[in-house]
């Protein structure tokens, strides 16, 4: 007789006699039954923290834009009234031919002005003002009040040393973009530690269900022997102190089921918080269906730590933070020059009695304009703001650069650390199976022992407790086998890779401004 039940069999096993320990408490709450798979996307879709995190992603990626706005174009444009009446002075009399001068103008400009990738800031304008003086008709035979001065141009402010090129244009862009992959690494951070804690608390109900079914079978093992001696006892066949220790037996296995069932409730009410349900009465029992595979992994140091600067989000954020200071020096450099820009301006003037005509003259191009010029500034103390600015970006430089060789050496040492556990709980996985294997076979003989009268009832308790200890060890160095196996997923950044997931912490659209969970209920992630 093989002692081993059928999955099946053995959980209704199981939830029956749960709902019998626990007096009716589960009778009227049906049982749910989660995959693991299951189990994790309850997880994701109940997680607040995840959508936080999403948020945080959002923002930062709306952080790009707003730097990329440095280079939008911006339609400017002003209007301006100006009266003004004054006394002349003695030159201005000789001149004006007038003791007082008197003017009302209105002024107005349009223009678009922005910047280059140069680092050149540029400016394309239009000006027309409405000049009305005591002085208009004094030189002129034509009989008007006002007459319309305009100008169409451009002007350009290129920086030939400080400020110019694509180093510093760029620098806001590059620091943000940075940002956004950082906050992308942390976001799937938080979606692999849901995983995580979703997948040992799985297995750790796995195992205390496994155990509770375990000394379900135990204590009706016990009975059972207490029952038959009893009957021998009343035929005159076995001693009453067999009985005796049978009930003893029967008594410390009935406990041992009972702390089993506490520890089963308990690793349910833990998967019942990742899932975010509020505690209720009665509440449903949960049975874990996901057959206890463990496979057997390859792993090569080599391999891991491929993985791990591929996919490691801690390290790719140490990759990203050295990117951004590197960006840092590159413009502490830069602003360390001093200011040199070429100026330069072009365009057209227009003159006349309306604007339309002073339109005509600009449209004519016989009254044109430029200038070109350097322009200078520099700092007559050294320039101790971009001194200091400079050093410090090479400190921190070389800080990121540390850290990422700090984290490279601890991953790599974790990872290592990892392929050897794993390889060792293989082993002792296949060290217990053989125990098992023993104990089971050792406990048959004896039961036939006992059947026919060649055994005595302590013999059978004692090796049926041997069988109970070998499976206990035995699941639990599959446990231990699979909370190694996931540590090597997280410490290489594997995790999500290898369950179809990397698109979960990529589905949030910084646009949605709904506040409900990104990953509806029913969506399967693992398709």
């Amino acid at each position: 007789m093989r002692l081993r039940c059928g999955w099946v069999s053995c959980v209704v096993g199981g939830v029956l006699g749960a709902a019998a320990l626990s007096r009716g408490a589960t009778a009227e709450a049906p049982p749910l039954s989660y995959t693991l798979k299951e189990a994790v996307q309850r997880s994701i879709e109940q997680n607040l923290s995840l959508r936080a995190q999403q948020m945080e992603w959002g923002i930062s990626k709306w952080g790009v834009l707003r730097e990329w706005a440095a280079f939008e174009p911006q339609l400017t444009g002003s209007a301006r009234q100006e009266s003004n009446a004054r006394k002349n002075t003695v030159e201005q009399q000789n001149s004006q031919l007038a003791p007082l001068f008197e003017e009302e103008n209105r002024l107005s400009k349009l223009a678009v002005e922005g910047f280059f990738f140069s680092g050149a800031q540029y400016n394309l304008g239009y000006t027309l003002n409405d000049l009305n003086n005591s002085l208009t008709n004094r030189y002129t035979d034509l009989a008007y009040e006002s007459e319309y001065q305009s100008f169409l141009g451009v002007s350009v402010t290129q920086p030939l040393l400080k400020s110019a090129g694509l180093t510093p244009s760029m620098a806001g862009i590059r620091l943000a973009t940075a940002q956004e992959r950082i906050g992308f690494q942390d976001l799937r951070r938080v979606v692999m530690d849901i995983v995580a804690r979703t997948e040992v608390v799985y297995w750790e109900l796995v195992e205390a269900q496994a155990l509770y079914f375990s000394r379900v079978t135990s204590v009706k093992i016990a009975t059972k022997v207490l029952e038959d001696n009893r009957e021998r006892v009343k035929t005159g066949k076995m001693p009453e102190l067999e009985v005796y220790q049978a009930e003893a037996g029967v008594a410390r296995r009935t406990a041992a089921r009972d702390e089993a069932h506490t520890d089963w409730i308990t690793a349910m009410s833990r998967l019942r918080a990742l899932f975010s349900d509020p505690p209720t009465d009665p509440a449903p029992l949960i049975i874990v269906s996901d057959a206890e595979l463990v496979e057997d992994m390859h792993l090569d140091l080599q391999t891991g730590m491929y993985l791990v600067t591929q996919l490691q989000p801690d390290y790719l954020s140490r990759k990203y933070q050295l990117t951004q200071e590197n960006v840092r020096l590159s413009y502490a450099k830069n602003q360390r020059w001093p200011q040199v820009d070429l100026v330069g301006s072009y365009g057209f003037n227009g003159l006349a009695d309306s604007p339309s005509g002073s339109w005509d003259d600009i449209q004519e191009g016989d009254f044109g304009y430029w200038s070109i010029g350097v322009q200078l500034a520099i700092p007559l103390g050294g320039d101790q703001r971009s001194r200091g600015e400079l050093h410090a970006a090479r400190l921190r430089q070389k800080q990121a650069l540390i850290n990422l060789k700090s984290t490279e050496i601890e991953l790599h040492n974790a990872v290592d650390a990892s392929i050897q556990r794993l390889k060792s709980l293989r082993q002792n996985i296949s060290n217990y199976e053989v125990m098992v294997d023993y104990s089971e076979r050792l406990l048959e003989v004896e039961l036939r022992r006992l059947e026919t009268g060649k055994s005595h009832s302590r013999q059978v308790l004692e090796y049926e407790e041997e069988l109970l200890a070998s499976r206990d060890a035995y699941r639990r160095s599959r446990n231990e086998y699979r909370k190694a196996l996931l540590a090597f997923e997280l410490t290489s950044g594997t995790i999500l890779a290898t369950r179809n997931l990397e698109q979960v912490a990529g589905r949030e659209d910084p646009d949605a401004e709904t506040t409900e969970i990104d990953v509806e209920p029913g969506v399967k992630l693992f398709e």
